[in-house]
């Protein structure tokens, strides 16, 4: 192991993704739950392109699997079968969370010299973001990639306000 306490906190996308689903699950707190639908975004990414260190069946391999996948499937989970409905007030709500954690990240970032959520740096392992720019024009880049992926998932899986109109 020999890994630094600083360097195991619980502050990547998908680290706070997951206890927000757990606690948004657990208590019913639909802003969690909300950011948990749009975040969960980032757990598909991180499952296409995963930082796995160890192989099957070891201990952090599966709890990397695990837990993207929960964060998914409580995503899902909401949306199917508790009904749950994102709005433009989730999106914006999550959307405004989401940069004003990034910023407390950064800040935490510098003081012990990590780089959680990427936003310090580009990831030393090979990642998409190698192809969106150097610091800190491939944070701009992903903004807009999460604008677009996200409002995508809200007009997918908005509320609907039908009104059916009969004509007698």
């Amino acid at each position: 192991m020999g890994e630094a306490w600083y360097s195991l906190l619980p502050l990547h996308l998908c680290n706070i993704t997951l206890i927000f689903a757990v606690l948004g699950t657990i208590l019913r707190f639909t802003p969690f739950l909300y950011a948990t639908f749009f975040w969960s975004i980032g757990a598909v990414f991180a499952l296409l392109t995963p930082e796995v260190r160890e192989t099957f069946p070891h201990f952090f391999n599966i709890s990397f699997f695990s837990t993207h996948c929960y964060i998914i499937f409580v995503a899902v989970t909401e949306y199917k079968i508790f009904k749950l409905r994102p709005s433009l007030e989730s999106w914006t709500g999550s959307f405004l969370g989401l940069n004003i954690i990034a910023a407390g990240v950064f800040l935490i970032n510098n003081v012990l010299g990590t780089n959680y959520l990427y936003i310090n740096r580009k990831p030393s392992f090979q990642s998409p973001l190698q192809y969106f720019g150097e610091w800190p024009y491939y944070i701009i880049v992903v903004e807009f990639a999460y604008i677009i992926l996200t409002l995508l998932l809200l007009f997918l899986f908005r509320k609907k306000d039908y009104k059916i109109k009969v004509n007698r």
